[in-house]
Formats: structure tokens, C-alpha cells, sequence
């Protein structure tokens, strides 16, 4: 028996971290900083390369701010940048925002996933990144950013010394 469970557990995690295309690494929680093709900040990306549904369990994922409603994990940068956890050099974006999302959960109350196919057609790139960076060892301190931290990303943006801290995989 225990032999068919130790095969049964290898087989589910061999199944998990085979799936899709895209590194493991890449799609984890990790910072990145990127740049797009157009000005995305506030639209959503894929969050991976899997064709599962999109989970409406928002959690830490959802701010207000201002009266509007905001993803938490992207932070705009100098010259364009932007950093965020939940991206993949594979992703791509759609022109739905957070606040949309949001919306449609408050409508169907008792939905927990939103349909795929409706978020694959509002697609509107699906090679979005000119630049796409991942930090090298300390990307804990740059997951959820202080003041300080994004002034010193900006900083080195600016002196173009991204590569001290981090790897360009695009």
C-alpha cells in the first residue's frame, strides 16, 4: 500500500510541474520589473500561462484607493518601469481592469471563477514586453515595496544599474 501511495504522490507532482511552458521560477512570487509595449498598469495580465479559470478570490490582491478599485502587487517605476510579483514573461494583457473584476463578483455573488474564454477575448497583446527583469537573491525586499525601496529601484533605473539586482530574462 505504501508503495502505491509514493507512486501516486510522485505521479501528482510530476503531473503539476509539468504543465504549461513557462518556469516555475518565473511565475512565482518573485519581483520583476518590466516594461510594455503600451501603457498597461491598470489592466490585468494572465497570471501564468495556464488556460484554467480566473479565480475571484481576490484577498491581498484588491485595494481602494481614492474611490477606485486597484490590483496591489504592481508598482509604477521611473522611465516606464513597472514592478510586480504576479507576472510571467509569458503573460500577456488584456484590456480588463481589476476594478471590472471586482465588479463582476459583486453581480454573481456566488461565482468563484470568471469564465476563461470571456477574459482570453479581451486580449489586446500577447507579447506585451520590451524589457522583463527578475531579481537575482533579494527578492524579498522588493515583493511588497516601501517608499524607500521604490526610490532606490528608481535609482537604479536611472544609473542603469538594474542588472546589479537583478536578471533580464527579455
Amino acid at each position: 500500500m505504501k508503495n502505491y501511495l509514493c507512486i501516486g504522490i510522485m505521479l501528482t507532482v510530476f503531473i503539476l510541474t509539468s504543465c504549461g511552458n513557462a518556469d516555475p521560477e518565473i511565475i512565482g512570487p518573485k519581483a520583476k520589473i518590466y516594461k510594455t509595449n503600451g501603457e498597461y498598469f491598470n489592466y490585468l495580465n494572465t497570471w501564468g500561462v495556464d488556460n484554467g479559470p480566473i479565480d475571484l478570490n481576490f484577498g491581498a490582491r484588491v485595494k481602494y484607493e481614492n474611490g477606485d478599485t486597484l490590483y496591489n502587487f504592481r508598482w509604477q517605476l521611473a522611465n516606464g518601469y513597472v514592478l510586480g510579483i504576479e507576472i510571467s514573461e509569458a503573460d500577456y494583457f488584456t484590456n480588463m481592469t481589476m476594478k471590472e473584476l471586482v465588479r463582476y463578483k459583486e453581480l454573481n455573488p456566488t461565482e468563484l471563477i470568471f469564465p476563461r474564454d470571456s477574459f482570453i477575448n479581451r486580449v489586446i497583446d500577447n507579447d506585451p514586453f520590451t524589457e522583463f527583469w527578475m531579481a537575482k537573491e533579494n527578492y524579498e525586499k522588493y515583493e511588497l515595496p516601501d517608499s524607500a525601496t521604490i526610490a532606490e529601484l528608481n535609482e537604479m533605473i536611472k544609473n542603469g544599474e538594474l542588472k546589479n539586482e537583478f536578471e533580464r530574462l527579455k
